[in-house]
Order: C-alpha cells, then sequence, then structure tokens
C-alpha cells in the first residue's frame, strides 16, 4: 500500500528514493545547501514543512509540523535554505499528477517561490529533478 502524500512515511520514501536517483545526483552534485517546501492543509488536517538538506547529491530531511492552520510553520522565516516554496495540499496534488505546469503554478497566487532567483535558477536541473523523482515515488491522495 502505497503512502498518503506529504505524510512523514511518504517524505521518508522520498528522501530514499532521491539518494538512489541517478538524474537527481547528477544535477545535485555540486549542490551544498538545503531547500524548504510547505504544505499547507493536508489531509490529514496539517500544515508540513520539509528542509531537504543537500550535500553533492546526499539528501537527509527535517519535517515539522502543526495543525493547520499553524502560525508556526506560516509565518517563520526563511533561514538555511537558499529556496522555499509554499502552496495548498491540492496545488501540490497537481503539479505532482502534472495537471498543472511549474510556470503555471508560480503564476498563481496560492503558490509561493522565496529565495535568491538568481540561485533558484541556476540550480533549476535539481528542482526539476526531485520533481521527477517525487512524480515516481508511489503514492496515494486522498
Amino acid at each position: 500500500m502505497s503512502e498518503l502524500f506529504w505524510s512523514e512515511p511518504y517524505n521518508e520514501r522520498y528522501v530514499d528514493a532521491l539518494n538512489r536517483d541517478d538524474r537527481f545526483q547528477k544535477a545535485a552534485k555540486k549542490l551544498d545547501d538545503a531547500v524548504v517546501f510547505r504544505c499547507f492543509d493536508t489531509p490529514e488536517g496539517k500544515d508540513v514543512s520539509v528542509t531537504y538538506r543537500i550535500e553533492k547529491g546526499a539528501v537527509s530531511m527535517e519535517r515539522r509540523e502543526g495543525p493547520s492552520p499553524s502560525p508556526a510553520i506560516r509565518e517563520e522565516p526563511i533561514e538555511g535554505a537558499f529556496a522555499r516554496s509554499s502552496a495548498p495540499y491540492d496545488l501540490w496534488v497537481k503539479l505532482d499528477k502534472g495537471e498543472v505546469s511549474v510556470a503555471r503554478a508560480i503564476a498563481s497566487p496560492d503558490y509561493r517561490v522565496e529565495g535568491s532567483k538568481l540561485k533558484i535558477m541556476r540550480h533549476m536541473a535539481v528542482f526539476q529533478a526531485m520533481a521527477a523523482v517525487g512524480a515516481d515515488t508511489p503514492k496515494r491522495y486522498d
């Protein structure tokens, strides 16, 4: 049985998949930084923040959650990461399923990207590889 998208078991499986994926490893081999993804209003009634620490392809994560809406997660400043993306669960699902392109999501008022735009663009291959691995990681959406 697959794990619920954005649940802790799913996030752990996703990190394992990133650490084994050749395309991601190639894209991230020079990166030594962190990126944060935040998901609001999951089916479990939570807001989730996951910091992915990438050290030359090796990925670890720190996951935090709180009941929706969680001021501790929604209002925290961006620290210790070069980029942070935030969106409600429904938009993350559409992105994962390929129903919405990244360009369309970025144009949405529900999707927020923070951080150095130059550094984000420089590491776009990392984000594309992360998205591809995520799309291939078994999950359910409930």
